[in-house]
């Protein structure tokens, strides 16, 4: 599918309050940031995506 790309978008964690932010939050929130970043570079290392279709944050 040559012709498809991949939507750029970003990922929001919503909570209720700043204040409840605990650091189970931060660690989910920390995890899957490193996945995404790992499955992008996964993505570009098997040519199947490139710089320009998901460019870095």
């Amino acid at each position: 599918m040559p012709e498809y790309h991949i939507a750029l978008t970003e990922m929001w964690l919503v909570l209720p309050s700043r204040q409840l932010i605990s650091p189970a939050i931060r660690l989910i929130r920390d995890e899957l940031t490193q996945t995404i970043r790992d499955l992008r570079a996964r993505l570009m290392t098997h040519g199947v995506i490139d710089e320009q279709e998901w460019p870095a944050y």
